[in-house]
C-alpha cells in the first residue's frame, strides 16, 4: 500500500480534505484507519499518548473505539498516556503505572479501579498524586488558612490575617466550613499535626497522610464519647 487519500463527508452532504481536519481529527482518523487495515492480521498495538490533540468529549469514547475496532482474538492494545480521562473508565488490572527506581523501571498495579474515582479522584490518586486540584497560589492561601485557624494562641496580626484569608477564600468560592462540626475540628487537628505537604505526593506520603488522618479521626470520637459519658454521669 503506497497511498491512502481520506476525505470526509459531513452530515449535510458537503466533503473536506484529510489536510482540512484538525490535529486531533486527522489524529484520530489516522488511528483509527490503521486498525481497520489491520484487524485481520495478529497484531500488538503500542500507541504512545495517542489522545494528545483530542478535545475531552473524544478522549472519553477514544479507548472505547480503539477496543471495538480490534478484533480480540487477533490484536491486543497497549496505549501510553498521561490523561486521567484515558483511563476512567477502566479496572485496576488493566492499568500499570510506570515508576522510576534506583534499580531501574517497575509496573505496578493501582490500589484501586479508575472506573470508580472519576477525574478529581484519580488525580489525587497513587496515579498522578496531586494533593489537591486547586490551582497552586490557592492551596497555599488555604494551608495558610487552617494553619492559623488550628493555632490555640494567635497574636492580632495572625488574627487579622486568618480574617482576610477567610474573605478571600470566600470571594474566591473556595470551601473552608462545613455544616458538620466533626469536620473542622479534624481540619484543625490535621493543620496542627501535619507538615506542609508539596503540591505532589508520592504514594508512602499518601498512606503517611491516610494513616494520620484515621489517628486524629480515632482522637477526635474517643474525645466526644468521653465528654458524653462525663455529661451522662
Amino acid at each position: 500500500m503506497d497511498e491512502v487519500r481520506v476525505t470526509v463527508e459531513r452530515l449535510d452532504g458537503t466533503r473536506v480534505k484529510f489536510t482540512q481536519l484538525s490535529e486531533g481529527e486527522q489524529q484520530l482518523l489516522t488511528v483509527l484507519g490503521l486498525l481497520l487495515f489491520t484487524q485481520n492480521d495478529e497484531s500488538l498495538y503500542l500507541l504512545d499518548e495517542p489522545d494528545t490533540h483530542l478535545n475531552p468529549v473524544w478522549i472519553y469514547d477514544f479507548l472505547r473505539l480503539l477496543q471495538d475496532n480490534i478484533r480480540a482474538e487477533k490484536g491486543q492494545l497497549i496505549v501510553a498516556t498521561h490523561d486521567p480521562l484515558m483511563i476512567g473508565s477502566l479496572h485496576k488490572n488493566q492499568v500499570r503505572i510506570l515508576r522510576q527506581e534506583e534499580l531501574g523501571i517497575v509496573a505496578e498495579e493501582p490500589e484501586y479501579d479508575p472506573i470508580g474515582l472519576g477525574v478529581e479522584g484519580l488525580l489525587k490518586s497513587e496515579l498522578y498524586g496531586l494533593r489537591s486540584t486547586l490551582a497552586p497560589d490557592i492551596l497555599d492561601k488555604l494551608d495558610r488558612h487552617y494553619f492559623l485557624l488550628g493555632k490555640q494562641h494567635k497574636t492580632d496580626a495572625e488574627q487579622m490575617e486568618l480574617i482576610g484569608l477567610a474573605q478571600e477564600l470566600n470571594s474566591l468560592g473556595v470551601s473552608r466550613t462545613h455544616p458538620n462540626p466533626y469536620f473542622e475540628l479534624f481540619a484543625n487537628a490535621m493543620a496542627r499535626r501535619m507538615p506542609k505537604p508539596e503540591t505532589t505526593l508520592t504514594k508512602d506520603e499518601i498512606d503517611d497522610q491516610a494513616q494520620l488522618s484515621d489517628i486524629v479521626l480515632n482522637e477526635i470520637l474517643a474525645e466526644e464519647k468521653t465528654v458524653q459519658v462525663d455529661k451522662s454521669e
